[in-house]
């Protein structure tokens, strides 16, 4: 129930970021795991948000889109953390 939550608002995320004149480009990343065959194949990376871009002003864009019950990965949190402290450097 949450995945088709989480689906229909991130739909709705994309659009209205796309049509925001501070946004230069904005996409939808993919992020898990799945075994294809024999195989076990990671899509992104941990902690990647649901969707990255970039601003008109250079700087990164990054929206993770959540149901209200969900909760936020904790390696996000920690990339969330590292990227303001790099900002503050």
């Amino acid at each position: 129930m949450h995945l088709q939550l989480d689906g229909a608002a991130l739909c709705e995320v994309l659009k209205a970021l796309k049509a925001h004149p501070a946004v230069s480009w904005c996409e939808r990343m993919n992020s898990g795991a799945a075994r294809v065959g024999g195989r076990f194949i990671r899509f992104g990376f941990v902690g990647c948000p649901d969707v990255l871009g970039m601003l008109r002003d250079g700087r990164l864009l990054g929206v993770e889109v959540k149901a209200a019950k969900s909760v936020l990965n904790n390696q996000f949190i920690e990339n969330q953390d590292s990227s303001a402290n790099a900002a503050k450097d």
